[in-house]
């Protein structure tokens, strides 16, 4: 019996052993995210655009600051939110303003976004987001 035992054992280290990985370690954990949401709202005057932005920042001690921008043609728009640095995924709704040139008003079509998560300590960017997000005007209020 003992025999039988130790065949199965070595049969079994022999045909599984070398092809058996030790777990891997789970990935690091995400320190900061950010994605922007597809669609935005345009002010009734074009002077400001709202965005809608998921992010994430772990609560680690760092100094998290975050910073959005948009241009649409030769029109840029930009925001600095405050973010909720708790470990978990929060949708913001955000409104850039139009910052260059002056007078100038954003339209309805679409608009490049930029958004970022920096550590304010080395001002490293630590999570971007950039994409091409369709903009629609607000209804207007009666």
């Amino acid at each position: 019996m003992r025999k039988k035992i130790a065949a199965a054992v070595v049969l079994s280290l022999g045909l599984f052993g070398p092809g058996i990985q030790p777990a891997s370690a789970a990935p690091p954990s995400i320190r900061a995210d950010i994605e922007i949401l597809r669609t935005a709202s345009l002010s009734a005057d074009g002077s400001a655009v709202t965005v809608r932005v998921r992010s994430l920042c772990a609560d680690d001690g760092t100094v998290w600051e975050s910073y959005i921008t948009a241009q649409q043609d030769a029109v840029f728009a930009y925001a600095d939110p405050m973010l909720v640095c708790d470990g978990r995924r929060h949708v913001q709704t955000v409104t850039l303003d139009v910052i260059a040139p002056p007078g100038q008003r954003l339209k309805r079509g679409t608009i490049e976004v930029d958004a970022r998560i920096v550590d304010e300590a080395t001002l490293t960017p630590v999570a971007t987001d950039v994409a091409t997000v369709r903009v629609r005007c607000l209804p207007r209020v009666h």
